[in-house]
Protein backbone atom coordinates (compact mmCIF):
# COMPACT_ATOMS: atom_id res chain seq x y z
CA UNK A 1 0.00 0.00 0.00
CA UNK A 2 1.41 3.66 -0.73
CA UNK A 3 0.65 6.67 0.56
CA UNK A 4 0.01 10.10 -1.38
CA UNK A 5 3.57 11.05 -0.91
CA UNK A 6 4.99 7.65 -2.19
CA UNK A 7 6.07 6.14 0.84
CA UNK A 8 4.91 2.51 1.23
CA UNK A 9 2.99 1.60 4.16
CA UNK A 10 2.98 -2.12 5.80
CA UNK A 11 -0.19 -2.98 7.70
CA UNK A 12 0.99 -5.19 10.13
CA UNK A 13 -2.41 -5.82 12.41
CA UNK A 14 -6.35 -5.33 11.30
CA UNK A 15 -8.20 -2.92 13.56
CA UNK A 16 -10.72 -5.05 14.95
CA UNK A 17 -13.63 -3.47 17.64
CA UNK A 18 -11.96 -5.57 20.33
CA UNK A 19 -9.00 -4.23 19.66
CA UNK A 20 -9.55 -0.75 20.16
CA UNK A 21 -11.87 -1.34 22.77
CA UNK A 22 -9.24 -3.05 24.64
CA UNK A 23 -6.15 0.03 23.89
CA UNK A 24 -9.30 2.34 24.76
CA UNK A 25 -9.36 0.40 28.31
CA UNK A 26 -5.07 0.17 28.85
CA UNK A 27 -4.85 3.60 27.93
CA UNK A 28 -7.78 4.46 30.90
CA UNK A 29 -5.79 2.79 33.48
CA UNK A 30 -2.57 3.94 32.54
CA UNK A 31 -3.84 7.34 33.40
CA UNK A 32 -5.66 6.13 36.86
CA UNK A 33 -2.33 4.65 37.52
CA UNK A 34 -0.09 7.70 36.66
CA UNK A 35 -3.26 9.95 38.83
CA UNK A 36 -2.87 7.64 41.48
CA UNK A 37 1.62 7.92 41.76
CA UNK A 38 1.00 11.57 41.18
CA UNK A 39 -1.14 12.70 44.02
CA UNK A 40 0.95 10.21 46.76
CA UNK A 41 4.12 12.36 46.87
CA UNK A 42 2.34 15.33 47.75
CA UNK A 43 0.61 13.64 50.04
CA UNK A 44 3.59 12.47 51.14
CA UNK A 45 4.92 16.34 50.92
CA UNK A 46 1.83 17.37 53.17
CA UNK A 47 2.93 15.19 56.14
CA UNK A 48 6.62 16.08 55.73
CA UNK A 49 5.40 19.76 56.27
CA UNK A 50 3.13 18.80 59.19
CA UNK A 51 5.57 17.30 61.19
CA UNK A 52 8.30 19.94 60.59
CA UNK A 53 5.73 22.70 61.38
CA UNK A 54 4.41 20.92 64.30
CA UNK A 55 8.26 20.38 65.62
CA UNK A 56 9.23 23.77 64.75
CA UNK A 57 6.40 25.22 66.64
CA UNK A 58 7.09 22.95 69.61
CA UNK A 59 10.67 23.04 70.06
CA UNK A 60 10.41 26.75 70.70
CA UNK A 61 8.80 25.88 73.64
CA UNK A 62 11.52 23.39 74.63
CA UNK A 63 9.66 20.17 73.45
CA UNK A 64 12.17 17.56 72.97
CA UNK A 65 10.59 15.25 70.51
CA UNK A 66 12.39 14.79 67.07
CA UNK A 67 10.68 14.62 63.85
CA UNK A 68 10.34 10.67 63.81
CA UNK A 69 8.61 10.52 67.00
CA UNK A 70 6.25 13.34 65.95
CA UNK A 71 5.71 11.56 62.68
CA UNK A 72 5.19 8.18 65.10
CA UNK A 73 2.82 10.00 67.15
CA UNK A 74 0.60 10.80 63.49
CA UNK A 75 0.78 7.44 62.73
CA UNK A 76 -0.23 6.57 66.16
CA UNK A 77 2.72 4.02 67.40
CA UNK A 78 3.98 4.34 70.86
CA UNK A 79 6.68 6.61 71.48
CA UNK A 80 9.05 6.96 75.11
CA UNK A 81 9.41 10.43 75.52
CA UNK A 82 8.16 12.87 78.16
CA UNK A 83 4.53 12.79 78.84
CA UNK A 84 3.92 16.76 78.71
CA UNK A 85 5.77 16.71 75.50
CA UNK A 86 3.49 13.95 74.07
CA UNK A 87 0.59 15.64 75.24
CA UNK A 88 1.93 19.06 73.48
CA UNK A 89 2.51 17.24 69.82
CA UNK A 90 -1.25 15.26 70.45
CA UNK A 91 -2.67 18.99 70.70
CA UNK A 92 -0.89 20.14 67.90
CA UNK A 93 -1.92 17.44 65.71
CA UNK A 94 -5.50 18.43 66.58
CA UNK A 95 -5.07 21.83 66.18
CA UNK A 96 -3.42 21.58 62.51
CA UNK A 97 -5.79 19.30 61.95
CA UNK A 98 -8.49 22.14 62.42
CA UNK A 99 -6.60 24.88 60.86
CA UNK A 100 -9.57 24.93 57.78
CA UNK A 101 -12.21 25.66 60.37
CA UNK A 102 -10.57 28.36 62.34
CA UNK A 103 -11.26 32.11 61.66
CA UNK A 104 -8.33 34.49 62.47
CA UNK A 105 -10.58 37.35 63.20
CA UNK A 106 -12.63 35.45 65.48
CA UNK A 107 -12.01 35.32 69.51
CA UNK A 108 -13.87 31.99 69.54
CA UNK A 109 -11.55 30.17 66.76
CA UNK A 110 -8.29 31.62 68.94
CA UNK A 111 -9.76 30.67 71.89
CA UNK A 112 -10.76 27.35 70.41
CA UNK A 113 -7.60 27.02 69.26
CA UNK A 114 -5.86 27.63 72.81
CA UNK A 115 -7.81 24.99 73.76
CA UNK A 116 -6.83 22.11 71.54
CA UNK A 117 -3.01 23.02 71.90
CA UNK A 118 -3.45 23.71 76.16
CA UNK A 119 -5.79 20.50 76.84
CA UNK A 120 -4.48 18.42 79.43
CA UNK A 121 -1.26 20.92 79.81
CA UNK A 122 -2.71 24.25 81.81
CA UNK A 123 -5.71 24.74 84.12
CA UNK A 124 -8.17 26.30 81.99
CA UNK A 125 -7.56 25.23 78.14
CA UNK A 126 -9.48 28.00 75.77
CA UNK A 127 -10.36 30.39 78.59
CA UNK A 128 -8.26 33.92 78.83
CA UNK A 129 -6.06 34.60 82.02
CA UNK A 130 -7.75 35.49 84.90
CA UNK A 131 -4.73 36.02 87.53
CA UNK A 132 -1.12 37.61 86.66
CA UNK A 133 1.45 35.57 85.15
CA UNK A 134 5.63 35.59 85.51
CA UNK A 135 7.66 34.93 82.55
CA UNK A 136 11.66 35.60 83.06
CA UNK A 137 13.16 37.17 80.60
CA UNK A 138 16.90 35.74 80.19
CA UNK A 139 18.37 34.84 84.24
CA UNK A 140 17.35 38.58 85.65
CA UNK A 141 14.93 40.75 84.34
CA UNK A 142 11.30 39.58 84.99
CA UNK A 143 8.04 40.52 83.16
CA UNK A 144 4.99 40.75 84.99
CA UNK A 145 1.37 40.52 83.70
CA UNK A 146 -1.30 42.43 85.63
CA UNK A 147 -4.96 41.46 85.43
CA UNK A 148 -5.90 44.61 83.31
CA UNK A 149 -3.30 43.01 81.10
CA UNK A 150 -0.56 45.83 81.17
CA UNK A 151 3.21 44.66 81.92
CA UNK A 152 5.87 45.67 83.59
CA UNK A 153 9.31 45.34 82.03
Amino acid sequence: MRSNDGIVIHKYYEGTPQIINLSTEIGRLLGVVDATHLRKPQTELRKKNKVKTIRASLAIEGNTLSEDQITAIIENKRVIGPSKDIKEVENAIQAYDNLTNFNAFSKESYLEAHRLLMLGLVDMPGQFRTVRSEWFKGTESRIWLHRDGTSII
